[in-house]
Order: structure tokens, then C-alpha cells, then sequence
């Protein structure tokens, strides 16, 4: 065989590798370039879905909870009532409801000014937390007034609030 014919059929073989491997490289290169731009994404909505849980967390937060005291709002209450009336309706199960407000509220706000008076409104709610079980919750329903609700408990239970000076 001739040179000449040697040195064509290796620039063939050479030509046919670089036709063959050129469109993989290209692809190859396009889809690293992909991935990479993939894997930024995939960071970026990750990030986005944390920021989008703590935003519905905190909205979640301000349309339950009254903002002064953190007790839960008088709309929460309602809907927890109603919950609860539908599950008490299906079988057996109670739950007893204490309405409360703190008298002489007014005297304070005029003898402390209302700073100390939504002082006291925290203070109160947290010793009501305090004095309450897990699943019992208190809620500010309007100005110095309160609604409990006791899950699970009976005439008797709520009677215990009245032994220690709360009215119901």
C-alpha cells in the first residue's frame, strides 16, 4: 500500500472519529451547562420555599393570635368552638367554655395608663397559660375579656376555675 493512500485512509479514520465525538462533546457540554444551571435553580426554589413557609407561618401567627397578649384572637376562638361543637355532636366528648374578663380593668387604665394595662392583659394570659393543660387554650375575645375552652372537660372541671377565683 502507498503512502499516500495510508496517510488518506488516517485523515478518513480521523475525520470519522472528530464527526462521531464533535455532536458529543457539544451535547455533553450542553447538558453540563444544564445541570449546572438546574442545580442553581433547584437552590434558588429552595430557598424561595423557605421563605414562603415562614411567610404563611407568620401570616398563620397574626390571623390567629391577638398581637398585644398571644392568646388566641376571638376569631380563632369561634372557629375552635364550632370545631369542637361538631366533633361533641358526632359522640362522646365534652368540653366546657369559661368566660372571664378582669373587673376593674378601667380604674387601671386610668390610675397606670394603658401601657401598664396591657401589661397586666399579658400577665394575665400568661398565668391563665400557665394554669391550663396542654390541649385547653385561652383566647382575648374583646378589650379585658376572655374565653377558655377545656377540652375534654366536664361542669366539674370548669368548676375548679370558679374555686380560684375565676368566674366562668
Amino acid at each position: 500500500m502507498p503512502d499516500d493512500y495510508l496517510q488518506q485512509l488516517a485523515v478518513l479514520g480521523i475525520g470519522m472519529v472528530l464527526s462521531l465525538l464533535g455532536p458529543f462533546l457539544i451535547v455533553s457540554r450542553a447538558v453540563g451547562g444544564r445541570d449546572q444551571r438546574i442545580a442553581v435553580k433547584d437552590k434558588d426554589l429552595a430557598a424561595r420555599n423557605e421563605e414562603l413557609l415562614e411567610t404563611r407561618r407568620k401570616a398563620q401567627e397574626v390571623a390567629t393570635l391577638d398581637d398585644l397578649t398571644g392568646a388566641y384572637n376571638k376569631r380563632h376562638f369561634g372557629e375552635l368552638v364550632a370545631r369542637h361543637c361538631a366533633i361533641a355532636t358526632r359522640g362522646n366528648y365534652i368540653f366546657s367554655i369559661c368566660l372571664t374578663q378582669i373587673d376593674g380593668f378601667d380604674n387601671v387604665v386610668q390610675k397606670f395608663g394603658e401601657r401598664k394595662a396591657d401589661e397586666i392583659l399579658g400577665l394575665f394570659v400568661t398565668v391563665a397559660k400557665s394554669s391550663l393543660r396542654e390541649v385547653d387554650v385561652v383566647a382575648r375575645l374583646d378589650g379585658e375579656k376572655f374565653g377558655l375552652f377545656l377540652s375534654d372537660a366536664g361542669e366539674e372541671d370548669s368548676r375548679l376555675w370558679q374555686s380560684i377565683g375565676w368566674e366562668t
